[in-house]
């Protein structure tokens, strides 16, 4: 698989207490986002060895089974956000301005369909006794159940529209409950 650049920039994510700044790689078939570190690092690769800041990896979000859009409820301080959604993280994303959340959002968009288009066409090309041979490595049987399930929904074109999502957090002391299930929090 080919994995190219489309976009990179440091947005500030919704987080528990307050929103913050991490930097964000947009790929051809996932966004990638982590927080700088502290430490300068060292990059060899440009003329007069330049200094250039180190990144914590936070988190991978595959493309093909994510969503993106831009939010209609602005922060409160109306500042311009988008949400990225997945099964394993969803957050809402706060840009400088509506025409950088207007370009992720189109980006973003874009890279989706794309690696869903091609998820679709793997898989549909996957002979059913391929997803059999998945539980021979270490594979649980629910994985492997897993795997040939999305298959089928795959050959049959469901796509992330029938994925479920993980729920999006709400900064601040104000939000007491899950948003998907109404459960109080604890902390």
């Amino acid at each position: 698989p080919q994995r190219w650049l489309i976009r990179d920039g440091t947005l500030r994510k919704v987080c528990k207490r307050r929103t913050k700044p991490f930097y964000f790689v947009l790929f051809n078939d996932a966004i990638v986002y982590g927080s700088a570190t502290g430490l300068p690092g060292l990059n060899v690769n440009r003329a007069g060895a330049s200094r250039q800041q180190l990144y914590r990896l936070h988190r991978t979000i595959q493309l093909h089974d994510a969503e993106a859009s831009a939010c209609e409820d602005d922060a409160p301080t109306g500042e311009p956000q988008f949400q990225i959604s997945s099964p394993m993280k969803s957050f809402k994303v706060v840009t400088e301005c509506a025409l950088d959340r207007d370009a992720w959002v189109k980006d973003l968009q874009a890279a989706i369909m794309e690696a869903q288009r091609i998820r679709k066409t793997r898989i549909s090309a996957m002979p059913d006794s391929a997803f059999a041979s998945f539980s021979i490595f270490s594979y649980s049987s629910t994985a492997a159940e897993r795997l040939r399930l999305s298959a089928a929904g795959a050959r049959a074109g469901l796509d992330a529209a029938s994925t479920e999502f993980a729920p999006i957090r709400h900064s601040g002391a104000d939000v007491i409950s899950c948003t998907l299930c109404a459960s109080e929090f604890t902390y």
